[in-house]
C-alpha cells in the first residue's frame, strides 16, 4: 500500500529529520511506529499525508509516486486515509454528531447515508449517548474516540493515529487501542505513531523503532530506544 525507498528529509536549519527511510506498509497490517520525542515520527506522518515534502528518495501510495500526483490525485489520496491527530482537531462549535457528519458533508454524501454512517461510527467508538454534546463537554478519552470516529467515517483504506494515548490514563489508553484493534479486524490498515512503550504491549503485528530519523529496528518487541 505505502512504500518508502531511500527517503530523506532535511529542514531549513540543516537538521536532518529523516535519513534513508526504507519501509513498506502492506494492506491489512497493524503497524506501530515507536520512538522518543524528536525521533522523526511526526515528520514521517506529515510526509505520508502530504503536509510535508521530502528531499530525496521515493514515496509510493498504491504504486504511485506522491510527488508526481496532481491536485485531483492528492484529493483522492486524502479520501483514502484517515488521521487521528494528537491534538484531536475537533470543531468546537459543532456537536459530536456534527463533527463526524461534517466529514461526509464536505465530500458530498447524501443526507440519508450521512445519518446512517454517523450513527454506526459513533456506536463503534462508544459515543452513541454523546451525540448532542460539544467537544468541551467531553473527557479526554471521549475526545480521542470522537477523533477516531471522524477518521473512520469515510471508510478509508488506512488510518494513521498520532500518539493515540496522549495524556490519557491507562484505562482510557486500553479503550482506545481496543477500538483501533476492532477497526483493524474490520479490514482497515492501522498505523500507530507513539512514544509510549506501554502501547505496544496492546497492539498486534509489526513494530518499527525509529531513532534520530532512522529506522533502527523492525518486527520485534524487544526494542531499545
Amino acid at each position: 500500500m505505502i512504500k518508502f525507498k531511500n527517503l530523506y528529509k532535511t529542514f531549513d536549519d540543516h537538521n536532518t529529520g529523516l535519513k534513508d527511510i526504507n519501509l513498506e506498509i502492506k494492506k491489512g497490517q497493524f503497524l506501530t511506529i515507536i520512538g522518543p520525542s524528536g525521533a522523526g515520527k511526526s515528520t514521517l506522518l506529515n510526509i505520508i499525508i502530504g503536509e510535508k515534502d521530502y528531499d530525496q528518495g521515493s514515496l509510493l501510495f498504491e504504486g504511485q509516486e506522491i510527488k508526481e500526483m496532481n491536485n485531483q490525485e492528492m484529493a483522492r489520496l486524502r479520501r483514502e486515509v484517515g488521521v487521528v491527530h494528537q491534538d484531536y482537531k475537533l470543531l468546537k462549535n459543532k456537536t459530536v454528531k456534527e463533527n463526524v457528519a461534517y466529514v461526509l458533508e464536505v465530500i458530498g454524501v447524501d443526507e440519508e447515508r450521512i445519518n446512517s454512517d454517523t450513527q454506526k461510527a459513533l456506536r463503534l467508538v462508544g459515543l452513541e449517548d454523546r451525540t448532542n454534546y460539544y467537544p468541551d463537554q467531553l473527557s479526554g478519552g471521549e475526545k480521542q474516540r470522537l477523533a477516531i470516529a471522524r477518521a473512520l467515517i469515510h471508510q478509508p483504506k488506512v488510518i494513521f493515529a498520532d500518539e493515540p494515548s496522549g495524556n490519557l490514563d491507562p484505562q482510557n489508553t486500553r479503550n482506545i487501542i481496543q477500538i483501533l484493534n476492532k477497526i483493524h479486524d474490520l479490514g482497515t490498515t492501522i498505523v500507530v505513531f507513539t512514544h509510549d512503550k506501554d502501547v505496544i504491549k496492546q497492539t498486534p503485528g509489526r513494530i518499527i523503532v525509529i531513532r534520530d530519523g532512522r529506522i533502527v529496528q523492525d518486527d520485534h518487541k524487544d526494542f531499545v530506544f
